[in-house]
């Protein structure tokens, strides 16, 4: 086969993410894809194992043959891209235009803010996320949006963090800047030379990163900060068990508030999922499964792009968000929702503001707990512990979404997510009760066995990976001696 021989095939994702972690037998390879929206896109496979886009064609009114044309590292780039772009080059060499020399001409000054556009036109984003990332731009002043990003400075960057600073919040301003950083890093992988290299030799964000002139944490999310203290957890977990039996001065004082009831066991089952409040008060009974051990969500979308996905997903509770529901579900209420309203004709609300404010007052830690900190909590203790990012993603969204690999991955992996969520309400159990007994299946297990057991599932001579199953194994052998005597 000769190097420049076209070998047909329908590129997607897992095809691509395969050959670039191999080198072809007998040199460089051109794949064609077969997709009718490939729009003449290739790949080249080059012997060291890269893999490249390229599109083949001749440029009219030159002399010259038909030739290859880089579009980029098909690492950088997704497929989506590719064809988007392979298109336009194509468009270019029917005009008469050196595709890549054009490109390459036309970026030679490019504003931060046709950076920001670019940005989003290639990233698949929802319309608030657009938004929130749009109000976040524009914190920049006019002058410093239209400023050519392949010029803008480390002291410029410095100069306008601070100005931003002035007409907004130190948070805000560092929040506009990780933007900005983002942008750099997004236009380091999609312009390049014609040697494959990125036009952008640097990013001068990283200036607030080596002078430490972030404002706030470091320039890290909110979410590193605005969670629940561990020091905090017991008050917060005794606070939100106590107000299923909240007596008011007024009203409640002989019977239980449905309403107090609902708000206890909201508050616990977002603390233990990481969901997103509006989609938890919104559950119906319908969605749960019989053993409470998991909620089916309608994911339709993804999985028409998925091989062997579940039309109706299934995302898995741990211990503790089981027990929940087992609570909720013995109250009797005759609600088609799981935490229904008073009425039991609809939902609770995403965020009861009175049931907040009870929170805060009864928790007595001096600070305020809306629902949006459970989920952010999870996530950050889910961090602490090494749950892998892409975990945590499957964690708290209840989608395949971000799922890439073939068939059988999402239902071998169930358990495993299951396992993953129960290590983080195992942290939180851990130092919501500290100095007190820890209950385990219905047993109180003294603090000194749950410390031993967590130093045994970081012990890598073992495959034990919760705490619960080093207990239950010790638990096994103790029964084993016991029946031995």
């Amino acid at each position: 086969m000769s190097k420049n021989s076209q070998i047909p095939h329908k590129f997607s994702k897992s095809f691509i993410e395969n050959l670039s972690i191999t080198k072809p037998d007998g040199g460089q390879k051109i794949y064609k894809d077969t997709d009718k929206r490939s729009n003449g896109l290739m790949l080249r496979h080059n012997t060291g194992g890269s893999v490249v886009y390229v599109v083949n064609g001749r440029v009219k009114g030159t002399k010259k043959q038909s030739q290859f044309f880089t579009i980029g590292n098909a690492s950088k780039i997704s497929l989506f891209n590719a064809r988007r772009e392979a298109e336009r080059y194509h468009d270019l060499m029917n005009q008469g235009k050196h595709p890549v020399e054009y490109v390459k001409r036309a970026i030679t000054s490019i504003s931060l803010r046709e950076l920001h556009e670019h940005y989003l036109e290639n990233k698949e984003l929802h319309e608030d996320t657009i938004s929130e990332y749009t109000k976040d731009f524009e914190r920049l002043s006019v002058k410093f949006r239209e400023r050519n990003a392949l010029d803008i400075r480390r002291d410029d960057v410095i100069e306008e963090h601070k100005a931003v600073r002035i007409k907004h919040t130190d948070y805000m301003a560092d929040k506009t800047f990780q933007r900005v950083k983002a942008l750099y890093r997004h236009a380091a992988k999609h312009f390049l030379n014609d040697e494959e290299l990125s036009i952008f030799k640097k990013n001068p964000v990283t200036v607030l990163d080596d002078t430490d002139a972030w404002f706030v944490n470091g320039g890290q999310s909110r979410r590193k900060t605005e969670c629940i203290d561990t020091d905090d957890l017991p008050s917060v977990l005794r606070a939100i068990d106590d107000m299923k039996s909240y007596r008011g001065e007024k009203k409640f004082v002989h019977k239980d508030s449905h309403n107090a009831v609902v708000a206890s066991h909201f508050f616990r089952f977002l603390l233990f999922t990481g969901w997103r409040p509006e989609e938890v008060c919104k559950i119906t009974w319908s969605q749960v499964s019989e053993s409470l051990r998991d909620v089916t969500w309608n994911d339709e979308e993804a999985a028409t792009g998925l091989k062997n996905a579940e039309i109706q997903y299934r995302a898995p509770l741990n211990k503790e968000a089981i027990k929940t529901l087992e609570s909720l579900k013995g109250y009797g209420f005759e609600s088609d929702f799981v935490f229904p309203n008073v009425t039991l004709t609809n939902h609770f609300k995403q965020n009861p503001t009175d049931y907040v404010d009870l929170l805060e007052e009864t928790a007595q830690t001096g600070k305020r707990y809306t629902c949006g900190i459970f989920r952010k909590t999870f996530q950050t203790y889910a961090e602490f512990i090494g749950v892998h990012e892409v975990t945590i993603k499957r964690l708290v969204f209840h989608t395949q979404k971000h799922y890439t690999t073939q068939g059988g991955y999402i239902f071998a992996n169930r358990e495993h997510l299951r396992r993953q969520s129960q290590r983080v309400a195992d942290f939180i159990l851990y130092y919501a009760k500290m100095d007190e007994l820890i209950e385990f299946q219905n047993v109180d297990i003294n603090v000194k066995f749950i410390e031993a057991a967590r130093a045994e599932v970081k012990d890598e001579s073992n495959d034990f990976q919760l705490v619960s199953e080093v207990l239950e194994h010790w638990m096994n052998l103790g029964r084993k001696f016991d029946q031995m005597r």
